[in-house]
């Protein structure tokens, strides 16, 4: 199950600046072209945006012609998706539930997991049971695609402190440390506006490229693939992130 600092509302509104900004909504078509590139699905094919956020990438694939069900559990993100397909007619169907217990028998072509949106869960017991839901939940030979920072990665991807300025003159401070003999990283996050201060902190489990493939086959997958970029190269000393394509 999820980690008490994941369900945080109060956390991902602070972080909202992340999923909602204009450049991240103008990286939402190159990236949904992308995932559609490498993974070749057919027209009108039917996919599940796990932990969709605002909706970025869920709204660009069914711009292209796919049925898409986001799956979101932040009451305002999931809100805000359906805001936005009232006002642009997209049809996107909104499942207001937490991605860790959900699940649809052989009812999808792809699952997606976006933007470093794995590694939440209390225990690797969690993770694992989440996937072998996730394999379910797809029709056969239809596939998982997962996006995520691994371990080889995470001293660089994760600076140790930043401040952001928000909206409203806010500011958000966050410290990121490799801990665990760099199995899992904290972050911590302090949102400052005038004199009222709240923190939180969370452990992200971290998973080198072996580890995920070998959790892909445990959870019933039968091929497994890696790419370090959105461009399908493989995964190797010049990868800027870890995409692994699980195909049931």
């Amino acid at each position: 199950m999820p980690a008490a600092w994941y369900a945080s509302d109060a956390l991902w509104s602070a972080l909202e600046y992340r999923f909602d900004s204009p450049d991240a909504w103008r990286r939402a078509g190159p990236e949904a072209q992308a995932i559609l590139d490498l993974i070749g699905l057919p027209s009108g094919a039917d996919i599940a945006d796990l932990a969709s956020g605002t909706g970025r990438i869920a709204f660009e694939l069914a711009r292209r012609g796919h049925t898409v069900t986001a799956v979101e559990r932040h009451p305002a993100f999931a809100n805000r998706i359906a805001k936005r397909a009232r006002n642009s007619g997209t049809r996107v169907e909104i499942v207001r539930r937490d991605m860790a217990t959900f699940e649809r028998n052989s009812a999808f072509d792809l699952l997606l997991l976006w933007n470093d949106s794995f590694g939440y869960f209390e225990s690797v017991a969690d993770d694992r049971g989440f996937l072998a839901r996730c394999a379910r939940s797809i029709r056969p030979d239809g596939k998982l695609l997962i996006q995520l920072t691994p371990k080889e990665l995470a001293p660089d991807h994760w600076p140790r402190r930043t401040w952001t300025p928000l909206p409203g003159d806010r500011l958000l401070l966050e410290e990121n440390l490799l801990v665990r003999s760099y199995s899992m990283v904290r972050h911590t996050w302090i949102a400052i506006d005038g004199k009222a201060r709240q923190s939180w902190t969370g452990l992200r489990r971290l998973y080198s490229a072996s580890e995920l493939v070998a959790a892909l086959y445990e959870a019933g997958f039968s091929e497994v693939e890696c790419y370090g970029t959105l461009t399908g190269a493989p995964f190797d000393r010049d990868a800027t992130t870890l995409i692994a394509v699980a195909t049931r």
